[in-house]
C-alpha cells in the first residue's frame, strides 16, 4: 500500500512538471511563421527564369552566421523556382535582396519596436512597418523577421517581395541560426506567390 502510494504521488509529480514547468528546450514561443506578400500580377511571369544574384541589403549582415544560413536557404528556394543562382550580379538578369533583423527586447529601448524591413515595397508595403509588443514579462523573447525583395536588376521594379516572422525563447534551438533561417525561408515561399497583400500565419 505504500509503495502504491510512492509510485502515485511521483506520477502527479511528474505531470505537475509537465504542465507547468514552461515549453520545451528546443521549441519556439509560437512555432507558426507570419508571412506577407506583395507582387505585380503582370510581372509574376518573369519568375523563375535566368539568372539571379543576392544582394545584402546590409552589407555589414554578410558575415554574419544568421546571413549566412538565409543565403543558404534563400539559394535553395530560389534554385526551386527554376532560377539559376549566381554570385556575379553583372551576370544576373535579377536580384534577390535579402535583409533580416533579430529583435532583442532585453536591449531594445522601446517597448513597442517597429519592425518595418529595409526593402521597401511598392512605395508602401513591405517596409512599411510592423508593431511587435514587448512589454510584460516575456523579455526572453526573441523576434526574427526576414526581408526578400525579387527585381529586375538593371531597372530596379519589384517584381515580387515578402517578409516572414517568428518568436523563439531565448537559450532554445530555436535561436540557432541553421534552425530559423530555414524556417523562415521555406514559410515565405510556401504556395509562392502568395496572394499579394495577406498575411497568414503557416505552421
Amino acid at each position: 500500500m505504500k509503495y502504491s502510494v510512492m509510485i502515485i504521488a511521483s506520477l502527479l509529480l511528474s505531470a505537475c512538471t509537465t504542465s507547468f514547468g514552461g515549453p520545451p528546450r528546443n521549441a519556439a514561443v509560437n512555432p507558426s511563421v507570419e508571412v506577407t506578400r506583395f507582387h505585380e500580377a503582370d510581372l509574376l511571369g518573369s519568375i523563375g527564369k535566368g539568372p539571379i544574384a543576392i544582394v545584402a541589403v546590409d552589407d555589414t549582415q554578410k558575415g554574419s552566421a544568421a546571413y549566412r544560413a538565409f543565403e543558404l536557404s534563400l539559394s535553395r528556394e530560389l534554385a526551386q523556382l527554376g532560377y539559376d543562382v549566381v554570385t556575379d550580379v553583372k551576370q544576373a538578369g535579377q536580384t534577390a535582396r535579402l535583409a533580416y533583423r533579430i529583435i532583442d527586447p532585453a536591449t531594445d529601448k522601446d517597448p513597442f519596436v517597429s519592425a518595418g524591413g529595409p526593402t521597401g515595397a511598392f512605395g508602401r508595403s513591405v517596409g512599411v512597418g510592423l508593431n511587435i509588443p514587448f512589454g510584460g514579462p516575456r523579455r526572453d523573447v526573441l523576434t526574427y523577421r526576414l526581408d526578400v525583395r525579387l527585381s529586375d536588376a538593371v531597372s530596379q521594379t519589384a517584381i515580387w517581395e515578402g517578409r516572414a516572422i517568428q518568436q523563439a525563447q531565448t537559450g532554445t534551438r530555436g535561436t540557432d541560426p541553421e534552425i530559423f533561417a530555414p524556417i523562415l525561408t521555406r514559410a515565405l515561399f510556401n504556395g509562392f506567390p502568395g496572394t499579394s497583400g495577406e498575411t497568414i500565419a503557416t505552421p
